[in-house]
Formats: structure tokens, sequence, C-alpha cells
């Protein structure tokens, strides 16, 4: 019954069927069969060799503080990674990096399931579509981030999935004492840019800050070289003109000083928010957050 229910969820969702060319930058790689599904996020092939599904973060434990194997959400991503792709052969589809450290695959993946419409299945678009991963882009590749960050909107102005629950709540600027807590973990954050300086490398910001408060603080990587900032999903001619404006960052939240602060030249990703960009309010959330364990790094390979 539960397999038939998440093989409905697939070929009605909102990502249900992608092709290989979903977005731009992506080359077709090789292929094989998907023999075990490890979590949310990565799969171990016939070949013995692991996909780790670029451009995602799935649902961990950690983000809540539970106990490894009982979070709701990370058992329910894994479960419908399952259903859609474990004894399938899964087309893996290439951006700006092939491997990571540990000898995997990075990429994108696709898999046939008889049925659903144009037969083909877009791994990450599927997991986002339906609330079962936030998007997790890293500075050296950014392929397929914008139509990712559209799904993950539609879900999120929709409370599907993780986005009912009180642990992947969007955070804001104006709530630093939160976000001290929250470090070690993945978070969004939002709001109004009360200074940015930029370099040729790097783009530092400061948001605005609660009276006689230190302000949140982000770092953001540009491209080596380039003059403007091809790199982030958001592009502006000049990225001095952010002060005064909304941004949504997404990252690992760390400490420096007593102060939050998010490092995005590793992994994360910016957002420039327009007035209608923000879609309407999250409902309220289903649980409670607990104060983080120690952060995983494993979010970051």
């Amino acid at each position: 019954m539960r397999a038939l229910l998440l093989l409905s969820l697939l070929l009605s969702g909102p990502a249900a069927a992608q092709d290989v060319s979903v977005c731009a930058g992506l080359s077709e790689g090789p292929r094989a069969t998907v023999s075990q599904v490890i979590d949310g996020e990565t799969l171990r092939l016939h070949d013995g060799r692991d996909l780790r599904l670029a451009g995602i973060l799935a649902p961990r434990p950690e983000d809540a503080g539970a106990a490894a194997g009982k979070w709701p959400s990370a058992v329910a991503a894994r479960a419908e990674l399952e259903a859609i792709a474990l004894g399938r052969e899964v087309t893996i589809a290439f951006g700006a990096v092939r491997e990571d450290r540990y000898g995997r695959h990075v990429g994108h993946g696709f898999v046939t399931v008889p049925g659903a419409p144009e037969d083909r299945v877009w791994l990450q678009g599927h997991l986002v579509g339906q609330g079962l991963a936030r998007v997790m882009t890293t500075a050296q590749n950014r392929t397929c981030a914008k139509e990712l960050l559209e799904l993950e909107r539609a879900a999120r102005d929709s409370a599907r999935g993780i986005w009912a629950e009180e642990a992947y709540k969007v955070r804001s600027a104006d709530s630093p004492d939160t976000l001290l807590a929250l470090r070690g973990t993945f978070q969004i954050v939002t709001g109004e840019i009360a200074k940015a300086e930029t370099s040729r490398s790097l783009i530092r910001l400061e948001f605005t800050a609660p009276e006689r408060r230190a302000p949140v603080r982000a770092l953001v990587a540009r491209p080596r070289g380039a003059p403007g900032a091809e790199k982030l999903v958001a592009r502006t001619d000049d990225m001095g003109d952010l002060k005064g404006k909304r941004l949504r960052l997404r990252g690992y939240v760390e400490e420096r000083g007593g102060v939050p602060f998010l490092d995005l030249t590793v992994a994360g990703d910016l957002e420039i928010l327009e007035p209608a960009s923000e879609g309407p309010a999250q409902k309220s959330p289903r649980r409670g957050v607990r104060g983080p364990s120690e952060g995983s790094n494993s979010g970051r390979r």
C-alpha cells in the first residue's frame, strides 16, 4: 500500500517527469542500476560506486536534535527515493562537478518509470517538489539551482512535506539568538541588507540588526576573475546595490564573535527577493524544534 501511494505521488506531483535537458549545463553520463538507497540523497549503484544527488539536502536527524534513524522527515525522504529508484536504471547527468573527494559520482539522476509522463523522472526535482529535500548548491556547482529553487518555493508556499515542520522554518535575520541556537545546521534566512561590500572574489553582507544587537553576517563567493556574480542564482550588475534589498540566504550557520554567520563560499546560495516572490505566509508548523546536536559535515560533501 505504501509503495502504491508513493508511486501515485510520483505520477501526480509537481515535478513528475523531466528529461536530462531539464536545465542548462547538464551533460549525460553513465547509466547504472540502483542497488541500495543509503539516504534521501545518496544511491548505491550495482558497480559499487555511489551517486550523491547534486543540489539538494535531504532531511536528517540533526536538523532537530533527533535520534539517528528516528526523524520522520528523513525516513520519508529515503522511503520516497526507494519507491522511485530502487532496482531501476538511473541515468546520471553531470553539471560542473562530476566526483567528490570520496570518489562518489556527483550528478543529477533520472529514472524511467513506466506510466509516468514521458517515462522519465528527475530525482532531485521530484524530491524537492514533494517537500522532501531542500536546495543546497555549492560554490563549484550551481547547475539546475534556478529550477530547483522554483520547485522548492512552490512546495514551501504550500507547506508541503518538511515545510510544515518547525525545524525547516525560514528564519529571520532579526532573530540572532534563534540562529545562534541553530549553529551547525543548514538554515534559510531572510532579511534586509544594511551593508554590502564587494571584492574581486567575495561579497560581505550584513543584515539590518535589531536595536543594540550585532547584525547577522554572511560571506558569499564570486567567480574568480569575473566582474559579475554569474554563479549566483540571483544576479545583479553591481552587488553593492544590495544595500536596502531583501535577500534570502541559505547555508550552514556558524558563530563568529558571538554573532551568527553564514559562509556561502562553500555551500549555500543567495536570492534577491522581489515583493511578490515571498509568497503566502507559511502555515503553522506541527512540531517544535529542539536544540540541534553538533553540526554534521555530511551536508557539506
